[in-house]
């Protein structure tokens, strides 16, 4: 069977009764965990009662834990290192971060979703794609790339409506399975056979 949120906690050395924020991913500039730290030291999250975890590796890990301690949110912040695999940590999370400021896919919400955990993500195209569209019809909540202030007030709203954050996580669980390898092969396969039944035409017609 698989691990509990409890169990999951206590491998990774985070408290069992916290609100735990949490990002995974290459710590470069890319990812915006640099955005994610800035958020958790601002209004609204200034004054909450949460915690950061970071899963990853990466370059940028020194200047983030630097940025961490210059912001003073550094006892708020949990470097959990490299994991074997994302259903080792995403669904230890209340929430699940994509902060980055570009994406051509962005594995880590559909991982998110697929594991039941609500996403706050940067606003991009691609993210907007997975999630279909922003918190009103969509499976996230989406605020614009770079914005820590708009990031924190999107997490603080997602913390404190229980009743959005399960509406999410459902809307999210669905969203995976659409973009499930399944889906995806079914999808090709559908559209191989719409081609194949096409009449063939003579060249030049």
């Amino acid at each position: 069977s698989l691990p509990s949120r409890q169990e999951l906690r206590a491998a990774l050395g985070l408290p069992a009764d916290a609100l735990i924020l949490g990002a995974l991913g290459r710590f470069d500039r890319q990812k915006g965990f640099d955005v994610l730290l800035r958020a958790l030291s601002a209004p609204p999250l200034r004054n909450r009662s949460c915690l950061v975890a970071l899963a990853g590796y990466g370059i940028e890990e020194p200047a983030l834990r630097g940025l961490a301690r210059d912001l003073g949110v550094a006892e708020r912040v949990r470097f959990v290192g490299i994991q074997p695999g994302p259903e080792r940590f995403l669904p230890a999370l209340d929430v699940c971060v994509c902060p980055s400021r570009w994406e051509g896919f962005c594995l880590v919400a559909l991982e998110a979703m697929a594991c039941g955990v609500p996403v706050v993500a940067s606003d991009l195209e691609a993210i907007r794609e997975l999630a279909g569209g922003g918190t009103d019809e969509g499976a996230a909540i989406l605020v614009p790339a770079e914005d820590a202030v708009a990031l924190g007030q999107g997490i603080d709203r997602l913390l404190g409506d229980g009743a959005l954050g399960r509406t999410l996580a459902a809307r999210g669980l669905v969203r995976a399975r659409d973009f499930s390898r399944e889906s995806m092969v079914a999808g090709y396969q559908d559209l191989y056979t719409e081609v194949l039944a096409e009449p063939r035409r003579p060249p030049g017609a």
